[in-house]
């Protein structure tokens, strides 16, 4: 066997494996002041709009209404939301009948979403933690285990992530998830000529990307922990990743809509959601993945 690789920082000789889990830990915890500075932003931002539901005890957000067609009926069931964020797509499950729980890494996200639940008398249970330690986080399993858009870009290994997602199943359970598709996020945004150039990576090769802009997806201020780390995973890669868990492909879609303006002339359609405009060739700009556990 070779011996393991060493690297000289300054006077200490650091082993390559614990000089990754160092850069990795710093880079959770910078992903989670940046979530923890986003959640006081989107809880005031029009885009969440987290008063309504309060004031319409039936309103169910935009996003699990299309993702419930693909699920269907969570009546009486255990349902788990992987990076639940504030709570909206949490609270929009449990009322449509679920037994719903929400795990998340940020604890200013999870503030927001137990007020938000105390404040619409929903019950749901929300729990801090990281999604790749969810099955000894919560220690229990689940007939659904749901997470959508925004949820790939943010962990390191999708091959971790759909394992530790496997591992909360009941035999015979669903997973769900849909995502921004990787194609769109290789985009170079600041253009104003409408024209797709790729300058992003679709396969990770070296690393993740780091950013430092305050621009979050809603309306609203920048936030001011801006540093955070994001890894590029292509459609294939996230397929394999199901198969490699043990879990039983039912179908993947392609969608060519996705539910904030991802692209600056993106024209929003008369369900809230963003797309080409009529004129030019529709594009993939979001995905999902059903699978489930043999029983």
């Amino acid at each position: 066997m070779s011996p393991v690789p060493n690297r000289v920082l300054g006077s200490c000789v650091v082993a390559e494996g614990e000089l990754m889990d160092q850069l990795e830990t710093q880079r959770l915890s910078a992903n989670r002041a940046n979530w923890d500075a986003r959640a006081v932003v989107h809880a005031a931002s029009d885009f969440y709009d987290i008063d309504r539901y309060v004031r319409d005890r039936a309103f169910v957000s935009p996003i699990v209404r299309d993702d419930h067609l693909i699920v269907g009926d969570v009546t009486g069931r255990s349902l788990l939301h992987l990076q639940c964020h504030i709570g909206t797509d949490t609270i929009s499950w449990a009322r449509l009948g679920a037994h719903a729980t929400g795990l998340d890494f940020s604890p200013s996200s999870l503030a927001v979403a137990r007020d938000l639940s105390s404040r619409c008398a929903a019950p749901v249970t929300y729990v801090e933690g990281n999604v790749l330690d969810a099955p000894s986080v919560l220690e229990r399993r689940f007939d659904v285990v749901y997470a959508s858009i925004g949820v790939l870009p943010w962990i390191p290994s999708v091959s971790s992530w759909a394992k530790a997602a496997a591992a909360c199943l009941e035999p015979g359970g669903t997973l769900y998830l849909r995502d921004g598709h990787p194609y769109n996020s290789t985009f170079d945004y600041e253009r104003d000529d409408e024209l797709l150039v790729a300058v992003g990576p679709y396969f990770q090769r070296e690393g993740p990307q780091r950013s430092d802009e305050p621009w979050t997806y809603t309306d609203g201020p920048g936030v001011h922990a801006a540093e955070n780390y994001q890894w590029a995973h292509g459609l294939g890669e996230a397929i394999t990743a199901f198969i490699d868990a043990g879990l039983v492909i039912q179908r993947v879609d392609e969608q060519d809509s996705i539910p904030w303006q991802a692209l600056p002339w993106l024209v929003r359609d008369g369900a809230g959601e963003y797309r080409m405009p009529a004129d030019r060739p529709a594009m993939p700009l979001t995905f999902s993945i059903l699978a489930t556990s043999p029983s």
